[in-house]
């Protein structure tokens, strides 16, 4: 891998140093994306072949899948699974509708 730009190195360095490091990240910092494609914050692009959660699914910049997320935000945003909310049932069904076709 080529090396670090100041910018992506000074990224990494404010998430090492005031995030949560789960496990190893990759000395790639993202910008932004679209479906399967991301670029970097040195403007560099990948095919995102890793996966990671709904993007995955989805795409990057889902523009459905945001209009259905604003859209529960609006009403309910996250709850501790401690309480039921009228949103689980229906948003994994809902998801598996937007993965079958393209119509949400």
């Amino acid at each position: 891998m080529s090396e670090l730009s100041s910018r992506a190195s000074a990224e990494i360095e404010l998430v090492n140093e005031h995030g949560t490091n789960n496990y190893g990240s990759l000395p790639v910092v993202l910008a932004e994306g679209k479906g399967a494609w991301v670029t970097d914050v040195d403007g560099k692009r990948y095919l995102d072949a890793v996966m990671a959660y709904s993007a995955a699914n989805f795409g990057h910049s889902n523009d459905k899948f945001i209009d259905i997320a604003c859209a529960q935000m609006r009403k309910l945003d996250v709850t501790s699974r401690a309480f039921y909310a009228t949103a689980l049932a229906s948003s994994p069904r809902r998801s598996r509708s937007c993965q079958a076709s393209t119509a949400c």
